[in-house]
């Protein structure tokens, strides 16, 4: 039985993330703010093919298309309103190598109305950019506020360890970002150094009120408008 045949859309709202964290995170979004009801899963959990005899699921922004491909024949497509797909905007080609894959699918209408970018058997899939559709960057630059909120002293070590190792001079910023959350939450959280972002997020005391994730939060709460084209 493949990864597609064992689940089903039980929400009439929907939202595809990139990865595991990005889903707890909206998950634990989602709750604090008192938003609309979501289904949330991440790539990798809804797509899967057979490549030289082994089963391949395709996680990140690559695996926004085979997943929306097989949605139509998902039990619950027909009840739903639509489809958000949230993503880092990692820099100005973000866009359009979203919807050049899209564009692909079989089935798939682009519209190229933004945040809309078409419809797949009839249902609307919008983007969402995290930090935002003007800021490049990712989850981890979204949530580096409320890391710094949760451990103040870790602003300036982290920054001052990175610039030692050379992090800082990276070419890929988001990666910066990356790595600067990764030394927050490994130097202070000595029982378990491996924990990720998404893990951090489901603690009660993660600050979700902060003003940071106000667009995000109001963006999913127009869900429902945006479908409908208001």
């Amino acid at each position: 039985m493949s990864e597609t045949e064992k689940w089903a859309f039980i929400k009439r709202r929907f939202l595809l993330s990139e990865g595991s964290h990005d889903k707890d995170f909206l998950t634990c979004l989602i709750r604090a703010r008192k938003l609309p009801t979501f289904q949330v899963r991440h790539a990798a959990e809804c797509n899967e093919k057979e490549v030289k005899g082994r089963k391949i699921r395709v996680g990140g922004r690559p695996g926004f298309a085979p997943s929306i491909e097989g949605f139509p024949a998902i039990s619950g497509f027909d009840r739903l309103k639509g489809i958000g797909l949230i993503t880092d905007n990692d820099d100005t080609n973000s866009l359009r190598q979203l919807i050049t894959s899209l564009r692909r699918i079989e089935g798939f209408k682009p519209s190229g109305d933004f945040p809309v970018l078409g419809t797949i058997e009839g249902k609307k899939v919008f983007v969402v950019f995290i930090p935002n559709k003007g800021e490049y960057g990712n989850l981890e630059k979204l949530c580096l506020p409320a890391l710094h909120f949760l451990w103040p002293k870790a602003r300036a070590c982290v920054e001052t360890y990175l610039d030692c190792v050379g992090a800082k001079d990276w070419g890929k910023k988001n990666e910066i970002y990356k790595a600067e959350t990764r030394c927050i939450i490994s130097g202070f959280n000595e029982k378990d150094a491996y924990k990720g972002l998404g893990q951090i997020c489901q603690n009660k005391e993660f600050p979700m009120d902060l003003p940071c994730f106000d667009e995000l939060a109001k963006t999913l709460s127009f869900f429902d408008e945006i479908i409908a084209g208001k």
